[in-house]
């Protein structure tokens, strides 16, 4: 797998370093990226000192974001400088370098970092077409503590999602839960018309068969899971959890709940306007979920 990995001097950014330090395998390649896009050398003259300023102090970047990496990889990452802002121009060094997974950290938790001009993760997340990978600052991802991991299934994303849970290197222990949210049988509050209603003998036989399917559905969703399970790492073979309600709400439930380290939601693939909107699964669970986050998007064709 080859993985690139965003770095701008923050603590944040070397948060991402070392927490993906610890999911690799000895044959995967790394590739460091810095830009000076979003900060201009205005000391410097013209576009060629520009140029050697920007070089100079990615490299003291890079020097200090190896650290984080295992000794293994310190000797053989590659180095990317970029010069354009790092949200488009990451995405497009990603694509010529052939990355399978950009890593990125994030500043912090709420909507505010959405909506902050230069939230690098944010727009990285928006408009990458491969997995991208955002680390929350201070939550290590470290092989001395059991790392949990909540997979949100969604079928649309399945495949592409377990492609990549497999080329991770998940260390010893790893206990993977797979979760689906299905609608719920009825509303959290109903009118007391509808109550009373529903207890008429002309409707009894109609609620009967709606709650017959409703338990059908999710038994349904339970074998589902349950073969899918097969194509995943052998630490997410846990018991699926299939929960109700809105799916935002029942992931960040069951996230902090569960005291998950990584959650792994899908994105399906937009136009340039409905990315601009927000309010989908992804991108408010990676706006308020206070773990690491791997957004995937649906595999071409799927």
């Amino acid at each position: 797998m080859k993985v690139l990995i965003g770095v701008d001097g923050s603590p944040f950014s070397f948060a991402a370093v070392q927490a993906i330090g610890h999911l690799l395998l000895p044959t995967d390649e790394v590739a460091l990226y810095h830009s000076c896009g979003d900060a201009p050398l205005n000391d410097a003259d013209d576009a060629t000192m520009q140029n050697r300023a920007c070089e100079a102090i990615a490299n003291v970047v890079f020097d200090e974001a190896k650290k984080h990496l295992p000794e293994h990889f310190q000797s053989q990452a590659h180095t990317i400088v970029g010069t354009e802002r790092p949200a488009d121009e990451l995405i497009a060094a990603a694509g010529q370098w052939g990355a399978d997974l950009i890593v990125v950290g994030a500043r912090g938790l709420g909507r505010m970092e959405t909506m902050l001009l230069g939230s690098v993760s944010s727009a990285v997340v928006r408009t990458s077409p491969i997995p991208v990978l955002v680390v929350r600052h201070g939550h290590a991802l470290s092989p001395e503590t059991p790392l949990k991991v909540l997979l949100a299934y969604d079928a649309t994303n399945a495949d592409a999602q377990s492609e990549i849970l497999q080329n991770i290197n998940w260390p010893a222990g790893v206990a993977g839960q797979v979760m689906v949210v299905i609608e719920s049988l009825l509303p959290s509050h109903l009118p007391q018309w509808v109550r009373d209603r529903a207890r008429d003998a002309d409707t009894e036989a109609m609620t009967q068969a709606w709650v017959s399917e409703h338990e059908s559905e999710r038994q349904t969703s339970v074998t589902e899971l349950t073969t899918y399970q097969q194509k995943l790492p052998a630490g997410f073979q846990s018991p699926p959890i299939v929960a109700e309600g809105n799916p935002t709400e029942q992931l960040l439930a069951a996230i902090t709940r569960e005291k998950i380290d990584v959650v792994v939601v899908g994105k399906s693939v937009k136009s340039r306007l409905s990315r601009m909107l927000l309010g989908s699964t992804s991108e408010k669970i990676l706006a308020y979920a206070p773990c690491s986050v791997l957004v995937v998007p649906r595999a071409s064709g799927g």
